[in-house]
């Protein structure tokens, strides 16, 4: 049932997470199919800036919002995936931290495209254009790394946690309780008798069953065989 409620979670929030990344791609769209916006202009006038000598449109900085709400919604989905995922043992705590550094991913290659138009200026005017490839790249492989590391630990803590399980005869044995046996019967140690009694002999006078060192019988007082045997 828990597993189930957890399969749950993690459908429900994949789907809300599409449909809102759905709903801000068309109204991104919409606003700059907008006249007014085509014809705004720009946001830093050109030439009068060494370094973004044609101008920054205001198209970029709708651009520029735009992915970074789709930023935000790719690191948001991976923390609640790691919310819906981490509730349980270790293992599933790290399969929660691969989803999350998932989205960081995500996030992470949102914002090669989202930043290039205003830092690839700026590195540009100083010749080293290089060093913004170079520092995405850094980041995405030592990001899907940490995922891979996440994933490798989930696996290796499944399988111990395989190997360590009681089998079910152990089990069972572990639930029976002290002092009876595997068949829930007591345990099979033979009733401790009297010894003296074990060995007795019979009264010739009245029957009754006397210790076999006994001489003379408590009841009827008669002499016993064994005492007529010693005199």
């Amino acid at each position: 049932m828990v597993e189930s409620d957890r399969v749950i979670g993690w459908v429900r929030a994949l789907i809300a997470y599409a449909i809102w990344t759905v709903v801000v791609l068309v109204v991104w769209r919409v606003v700059l199919s907008l006249e007014s916006v085509q014809m705004s202009g720009f946001a830093l006038e050109p030439f009068r800036n060494e370094i973004y000598i044609g101008g920054l449109p205001w198209v970029l900085v709708i651009d520029l919002g735009f992915y970074l709400i789709l930023m935000m919604t790719a690191l948001a989905l991976g923390g609640r995936l790691k919310r819906e995922i981490s509730r349980g043992s270790e293992r599933f705590s790290r399969f929660g931290s691969a989803a999350y550094l998932i989205g960081v991913l995500g996030a992470v290659a949102i914002g090669y495209y989202a930043l290039g138009d205003f830092i690839l200026p700026v590195l540009d005017s100083q010749g080293v254009e290089w060093a913004y490839d170079v520092l995405f790249l850094v980041l995405a492989i030592g990001t899907a790394a940490a995922i891979l590391f996440e994933i490798l630990s989930a696996i290796v803590l499944t399988r111990r946690s395989k190997g360590s399980a009681p089998t079910q005869t152990q089990e069972a044995r572990t639930q029976i309780p002290p002092g009876r046996s595997s068949e829930g019967s007591l345990p099979a140690d033979p009733p401790q008798h009297n010894k003296t009694f074990h060995q007795s002999i019979k009264c010739p006078g009245c029957g009754k069953l006397l210790p076999a060192k006994a001489k003379f019988c408590g009841r009827c007082g008669a002499k016993l065989p064994t005492a007529e045997a010693e005199s």
